[in-house]
């Protein structure tokens, strides 16, 4: 390990890797033995309990920090619908009694697990969905997609994962 002395970095000697072992070792202790705090213990209960309450995604999306991050359930199960939070977007698992492990993360190859919550846009040609490739598309509602704008004219029922450009005339059409 490097110390750094006087703007140079140096080699930390075995002595003074043991004191900075002890060190964190009696902080970790202290950390985990002193009261928590009313905001802690609140954070705490509002994570176990936010997925009881039943709401809409646009308001869950406005209480997104509040809802468990996908780290905080690894090794969990978990029922279909259920809210966290991953990477700074809300997304909701798309399968009943669902395990979350670390190895299926959000995003791409995962889009049957979970569904990322999108709803700021409400699909109207001046404010049509984001696009992103993983995601299930509605007839009648408008998509952007690499500066593209696309109406879906046939429900998808399942989520899509190519291209909207490659979807012309089976479910969009450029706008």
């Amino acid at each position: 390990m490097l110390k750094l002395v006087d703007g140079k970095y140096i080699e930390m000697t075995q002595e003074e890797i043991a004191r900075e072992k002890e060190i964190i070792a009696g902080c970790d202790a202290a950390e985990s033995s002193r009261p928590m705090t009313d905001s802690e213990v609140i954070a705490v209960l509002l994570k176990s309990q936010i997925n009881t309450i039943d709401v809409d995604d646009n308001t869950s999306l406005r209480m997104k920090y509040y809802y468990p991050t996908f780290e905080e359930l690894e090794g969990k199960e978990v029922a279909k619908g259920f809210k966290f939070f991953y990477n700074g977007d809300l997304y909701k698992t798309k399968q009943d009694y669902y395990t979350m492990v670390p190895y299926y993360k959000p995003g791409n190859g995962t889009e049957s697990l979970f569904e990322l919550i999108d709803e700021t846009h409400s699909g109207s040609i001046d404010d049509p969905i984001p696009y992103n490739g993983n995601m299930e598309i509605f007839n009648g509602k408008y998509y952007t997609q690499n500066g593209t704008k696309y109406l879906c004219n046939r429900d998808s029922q399942a989520s899509l994962y190519h291209d909207l450009k490659d979807l012309v005339g089976l479910y969009v059409e450029i706008v």
